[in-house]
């Protein structure tokens, strides 16, 4: 089996050749790097096409919609639409009502998702939703939607969203955050295995406070989960690497 990142930005790392081999060196095989405006999702394909143990996940993520007219969300869109074959999901997508205020912004911010859940569905690939201040949004809006396959990147939401979200098919990604975080602790007791994924978002949500995150990272995301479902690190890395499958078949 391997273990595998579905979320990161490799593109903010100067270094990027040394994380990904240090990554694979740790028994990391696949890396998802994730775009998130116009510069990002360029980087993001050059890194898939650098590295062969990286894939590209493009978006417009939902912190910087400000800076998203109409006319470069509609090219960009175009963008991921015309490179559907070089890339596993689209991500990093969302809404995030932590950092935006502005109710106009805001709503600006749901009708981008909503695109972006009809994208999903025309190229039958997996979102990856950020959702941050806006946990019960997306709910909604997922509820209220046709959609296909989903993941929750790094929920910090309450915990009493959980079943809904489950309801809708929603895999977790969980990062190695989880080692001091009573959050995702919880969130991983709550949530059977099948619906569980790893992640890093490197170069943030470090398990080390003074140290950058990274891909090779997840091997402790694992660890953590084996020890709180009461599982060995391999029965958790199988299942985990099945998880993957079933959600990208490609």
């Amino acid at each position: 089996m391997v273990l595998f990142d579905v979320h990161c930005h490799l593109d903010l790392f100067e270094n990027s050749e040394e994380i990904v081999r240090r990554a694979e060196s740790s028994g990391v095989r696949i890396i998802i790097n994730n775009g998130v405006d116009v510069e990002s999702n360029r980087k993001t394909l050059e890194l898939s096409r650098k590295f062969k143990s990286v894939s590209a996940a493009l978006g417009l993520h939902p912190e910087f919609i400000e800076r998203f007219s109409d006319e470069l969300i509609d090219s960009e869109i175009n963008f991921i639409r015309k490179n559907k074959n070089k890339i596993v999901a689209i991500g990093e997508v969302g809404l995030d009502f932590h950092w935006v205020k502005d109710k106009k912004l805001r709503f600006k911010q749901e009708d981008l998702f909503r695109r972006f859940i009809d994208l999903g569905n025309e190229l039958k690939k997996p979102l990856i939703i950020h959702s941050r201040g806006a946990e019960r949004e997306v709910v909604n809006i997922l509820k209220n939607a046709e959609h296909g396959s989903f993941i929750m990147h790094s929920f910090g939401g309450r915990l009493n969203l959980l079943n809904d979200l489950l309801k809708e098919g929603a895999y977790f990604s969980i990062p190695p955050l989880i080692v001091r975080s009573s959050h995702f602790q919880e969130l991983v007791k709550r949530v059977p295995l099948s619906n569980l994924l790893t992640e890093t978002d490197s170069p943030f949500l470090s398990p080390f406070k003074d140290k950058k995150n990274e891909p090779a990272n997840v091997r402790l995301t694992v660890e953590k989960i084996a020890e709180i479902k009461s599982l060995t690190f391999k029965e958790v890395e199988n299942n985990l690497f099945m998880n993957y499958l079933k959600l990208f078949s490609y």
